[in-house]
Order: C-alpha cells, then structure tokens, then sequence
C-alpha cells in the first residue's frame, strides 16, 4: 500500500526503523548499469542540505575509524582514477569553508605524526610537482606567506629553538670588517640578528640606521652567471631600495667567494 503523499513519521518510529536496519547492507552485491549510477547522480545533483541535516552527518561520521583493510580496499579503488579538475566555483567554496578554520594543537600532532616518515614514490613526486607548474602567486599572498613565516621565525626563538632563517657566516665576516673599517656599528645575524623589515616581510644582511646604510650580500645561487642577478633577487632588492629611499645600498657580489665584489649603490 503505497504511503499518503506528506505523511510523517513518529520520533519512536523512526528510531525503531534505524535501530532494524543497523548493520543491514541491502546494496551489497547489487550490479548498477552505467546508465542506472547515471541517472542516480542526476537525481541527487543540486540537492541543498539544511543546516540542521550536515550537522547529523558530521556527527555521525565523527569519530569512525576506518580499517586497514577498508583503507586499502579505498586505496586500490581509486588507483589510476584521474579526477576532474575542481571548478573556480568549487576551489572558492573550499578557500570559503576553510577560512577562520582553527587547527587545535592535538590535531597538528596527529597530522605530524602521521605524516612522519612517509615516502613519496618518484610518481607521486613528479604529480605534486606538475600538478604545481604554472602556478602563480600575487605579490600580496607572497607578502602575506613572508611575513606568516617571519612569525615561526619568531616564535622558534622565543621558544629556545634553532634560530632561523638561515645566513652564511662569511657574510656576517665581512660585515664585521666593514664596520671596523669604517668605524659603523652595523647589525646582522651574529651581532643582534638579521633586522626584520616588517611591512615587506624580509630581512636585511646588513643594517645600520645611524649611517643609513644597508646591504645585502649575494651568493651563488642569486645569480643567472657572474654579473647578473636573477629575477627574483633584482625584485627583491628593487623592493628594499625603494623602501629604503634614503639609504646608501651595498652590494656584495660573492658569485667566487675567493674574489668579492662590491658596490655602493
């Protein structure tokens, strides 16, 4: 007898419903036609959840420990699935839902902890890396990410932990002969850290406020060949100087450490 279009259920009629067919499986073993899993997605698309319903979900999903078994079963389904792409629409609801989000400190763990001592396969490295490729950032997420690492920097110091970021100790040398040499009392990382410039999210090799003189000194790996700064670094330093209006620049060339150059800019 088919039921009355708008008829409801009792609470106790529910429940009893649920608690019969907990544990029943009717689904298992059933053989869906291409077609059939077709039409069922078009049905369920563009459902709307109520508030009220995403949260039973989430509850009773909370908690629910998969098995190993059950992992690896999930692991072997979907090896060699190449899924679509997210749509803008998608990727802006994802950054939306994540936004505000609070990682607590036991969470972090986990993660950590379960991340510890995996190895990723050269495939899954060569993904990550093409799935990566093209990527741009704008210059105010990659301010944003200089100054959010600036803030690690800090709390590991002020945690006892090992300093950072890292600098080379023959620029720190050189520095020191330099203000020996012209009697300048010049900061840098081994005599009151590297000074933080807080509004670019960098920090500075050389700095000395009473002469208004600053300076930077380039490695190897700042250059495309001896002379020339590559892209990135030229950007970086234009940013400095331009905030720096007033300062006298130095820049140290140690492409051959064995051979500095310098310039005052």
């Amino acid at each position: 007898m088919p039921r009355k279009s708008g008829f409801k259920c009792l609470e106790k009629t529910k429940r009893k419903i649920s608690e019969a067919n907990k544990g029943v499986s009717r689904n298992k073993g059933i053989f869906r036609s291409t077609e059939t899993k077709r039409k069922i997605s078009e049905a369920l698309k563009g459902r709307i959840f109520s508030e009220e319903h995403k949260r039973k979900i989430s509850e009773i999903h909370r908690g629910k420990i998969f098995s190993e078994e059950h992992k690896r079963k999930i692991s072997e389904a979907m090896k060699g699935k190449k899924l679509k792409p997210f749509s803008e629409e998608h990727k802006k609801n994802m950054s939306l839902a994540n936004k505000g989000r609070i990682i607590s400190e036991e969470t972090r763990k986990k993660i950590s902890l379960a991340n510890k001592g995996k190895i990723r396969s050269t495939e899954m490295k060569q993904r990550i890396s093409e799935a990566k490729k093209g990527r741009s950032r704008s210059e105010e997420t990659k301010r944003k990410m200089r100054i959010s690492h600036i803030k690690i920097v800090e709390k590991q110091i002020d945690d006892g932990g090992q300093i950072t970021p890292r600098y080379n100790f023959n620029a720190c040398k050189f520095f020191d002969e330099l203000n020996k040499l012209k009697g300048w009392n010049g900061q840098h990382a081994e005599n009151g850290r590297e000074y933080k410039v807080n509004e670019l999210g960098y920090f500075l090799d050389y700095y000395e406020p009473d002469k208004k003189v600053i300076g930077e000194y380039y490695e190897k790996h700042h250059y495309k060949d001896k002379n020339i700064l590559t892209e990135k670094t030229l950007l970086r330093e234009l940013e400095i100087r331009k905030y720096f209006k007033d300062y006298k620049f130095i820049r140290v060339n140690a492409f051959d450490p064995t051979n500095l150059k310098v310039e005052f800019l």
